[in-house]
């Protein structure tokens, strides 16, 4: 099940509403602009026609999403197995599955994603809960017999967990040692590529890491990922949280003011991040198997992600000693690069050396002779040369509005741009022509916009299908497929606790037996 063709473009940005930012509209000819509207419907052209578009419409039309949804994903025929919870290694796998991989999600019975139970509260609207009722969409099969709503919150469809559940086969079993770790076994036998972020070592003492499982498939791709990695460390016990990650990785003694807290970035970056990095290693380690014909282990960490994009703190230290501090709402070696206070709310300032003879022109009076007291970026950063640049900057900023900042800016050539929000994004016609916003109807969670697919392809692209699932929703249909079982064998895992019902149905699981390996 996914989103209906019609529901997908329910929202999108009409054709005469579209804006040509780079060329005149109204300066083309009626053949031109005929054209023009043609490709901005997302109709079919000719590589000629192709050709005679202004660059900005030619890359409008590469992109546009009505021609999106009728090509081949990317990933098309690549299978991962993803035991994975909260936001490091699930953001990894929707990013996968959004590319067009099959991506098996295994959650624990009566457990669940830890995911699921962290959104915005309920009664702010943070859980919008399926139900056959609202949404006329029918637990399936065996497994979802008398299910008809889900009823846990802890086990539900939280909003913090959409974003990282799109597109996948969500499926519930206990994969700890016996009927359930052999079924997990003969999914990885059949993928190209499984993931985990559970600590270091765990799925090694199950039997089940990646020692066992090259050997019954030396073609897997395996990928960990977690805070510290699995090994040299003097932390690997520990769980792996993004906070955590950003404090060991060194990003929180480099953000905030100085005097004052150091701050972590409120969003889930090191999370988020660590993702990127693993989908980075895995299409890298796919295209290593096309050439060696073997697959391999990566582990990817959270914490030396975010070392690794400290920029030149690192290796300042180690020629200097000296150690990078807070720099407030601006960048050390760069000036201007700062967010300052309008009169009604913030905007971001940046500049080159070119750039910053238009802002110093544009605030006026004595700062008109900044720029060649300062002309270029190694001068500015000085400490002295800062201290005069941003207090012309801001005692400026505070007298106009944003929108008065950001017409001058756009006009005489430096950089602002408004401080944004959720709002901003959903509502600006260009975040949702884009795709960076996307609308669905999702059969299970209903109407919402959700954050888009990147980076946008023109051949092979990437797109949502569905937001998330009830937990366990394709269990009956995974074991079947690949497993070839019939109805008596499901209830009989079903009743074992093997695995659960669609929804968490059964009742939420605190504890784990013992079970024999097989």
């Amino acid at each position: 099940m996914e989103l209906s063709p019609r529901a997908r473009f329910k929202k999108d940005v009409p054709p005469e509403q579209m804006e040509a930012v780079w060329y005149d509209f109204e300066q083309l000819s009626p053949a031109q602009k005929a054209l023009v509207m043609k490709a901005r419907r997302g109709e079919d052209l000719t590589e000629d026609e192709e050709d005679d578009l202004p660059y900005e419409e030619f890359c409008r039309y590469m992109f546009h999403r009505k021609r999106v949804y009728k090509k081949d994903k990317i990933l098309d025929g690549i299978r991962v197995v993803d035991f994975t919870t909260l936001i490091l290694g699930p953001s990894h796998c929707a990013m996968l599955a959004e590319m067009g991989a099959e991506v098996i999600k295994l959650e624990l019975p009566g457990r669940g994603d830890t995911m699921r139970a962290l959104a915005p509260p309920k009664d702010q609207g943070g859980f919008p809960m399926w139900s056959e009722e609202k949404t006329g969409t029918k637990a399936p099969g065996i497994l979802g017999k008398g299910v008809v709503a889900e009823t846990d919150i802890a086990m539900a469809g939280g909003l913090g967990w959409t974003d990282c559940a799109k597109n996948k086969l969500h499926t519930c079993m206990d994969i700890h040692p016996g009927e359930g770790g052999t079924i997990f076994k003969e999914l990885c036998k059949r993928a190209d590529i499984f993931i985990e972020n559970v600590r270091g070592g765990t799925l090694d003492r199950w039997d089940e890491g990646y020692k066992q499982l090259r050997e019954i498939n030396p073609r897997l791709i395996y990928l960990t990922s977690n805070g510290p990695g699995q090994w040299g460390r003097e932390d690997l016990v520990r769980a792996s949280y993004d906070i955590l990650a950003q404090s060991m990785g060194g990003s929180v003694f480099i953000s905030g003011h100085d005097p004052g807290d150091q701050m972590k970035i409120p969003i889930w970056v090191a999370d988020y991040m660590g993702g990127t990095f693993g989908l980075f290693a895995t299409l890298v380690a796919l295209y290593a198997r096309e050439k060696y014909g073997v697959g391999q282990m990566i582990e990817n960490s959270q914490v030396e992600n975010i070392t690794r994009s400290l920029g030149p703190g690192i290796v300042w230290y180690s020629l200097t000693g000296y150690v990078q501090t807070r720099w407030s709402n601006r960048f050390r070696w760069i000036c201007p690069d700062c967010i300052v206070k309008a009169k009604d709310g913030f905007i971001a300032v940046g500049a080159d050396d070119e750039a910053f003879k238009a802002l110093c022109n544009t605030i006026g009076g004595k700062t008109v002779g900044l720029p060649g007291k300062y002309p270029t970026n190694m001068d500015r950063v000085k400490l002295e040369a800062q201290e005069e640049i941003y207090e012309a900057i801001e005692t400026w900023a505070a007298k106009h509005t944003v929108a008065e900042i950001d017409s001058l800016g756009r006009r005489h050539g430096f950089g602002v741009c408004p401080v944004m929000n959720a709002k901003d994004a959903c509502e600006r016609p260009q975040y949702r022509e884009r795709g960076e916003i996307e609308y669905i109807e999702d059969p299970w969670y209903g109407p919402m916009d959700i954050q888009g697919c990147f980076p946008l392809f023109s051949e092979a692209p990437s797109y949502t299908e569905f937001g998330g699932k009830p937990i366990g929703w394709d269990t009956e249909y995974v074991l079947r497929r690949f497993m070839g079982y019939d109805t008596e064998k499901i209830l009989k895992l079903e009743a074992m606790h093997e695995i659960g019902k669609i929804a968490g149905a059964e009742g939420r699981r605190v504890t784990w037996p013992v079970k024999p390996k097989e």
